[in-house]
């Protein structure tokens, strides 16, 4: 439970930091 939490919360970091400082990921495009 808490592993699956942790990997939501990181990717929700990574995507929101990717989405902000380097827009170049394609993944994080928004």
């Amino acid at each position: 439970m808490f592993k699956y939490l942790g990997a939501v919360v990181m990717a929700l970091m990574l995507a929101a930091c990717g989405g902000r400082a380097g827009s170049s990921d394609p993944l994080a495009g928004t």
